[in-house]
């Protein structure tokens, strides 16, 4: 597992990997601009082996809502994305909002 700042300081071994999961937080409705620079680097990377791509929404919390925000965020994705993962979910979970680059704390 690797953080992707840490994956695009310290570089990743493709090779070592079967299988790879790719996941982002969804923020405010959409992705880190990190997220579509790394999969649009990497994409044939991404694309050479069996992939699955998942977010993490805090809107997920229900199975109704995760279904319907799993169509919308995952739409959003790929309409931004130039990389086609063969899996998508979407994982209920908290966002640090705080902790991410670029926003701030209210």
């Amino acid at each position: 597992m690797m953080d992707i700042n840490e994956a695009d300081h310290e570089g990743v071994e493709w090779d070592r990997y079967d299988v790879l999961a790719f996941g982002a937080p969804v923020l405010y409705g959409t992705y880190d601009k990190s997220v579509f620079e790394f999969v649009t680097r990497h994409r044939a990377s991404l694309e050479a082996r069996p992939n699955s791509f998942f977010n993490v929404s805090v809107v997920a919390r229900t199975p109704r809502r995760r279904r319907s925000r799993a169509i919308a965020t995952c739409r959003k994705f790929l309409q931004l994305s130039p990389w086609r993962p063969k899996d998508l979910k979407v994982i209920a979970g908290k966002v640090d909002y705080p902790s991410w680059p670029g926003t701030s704390a209210s």
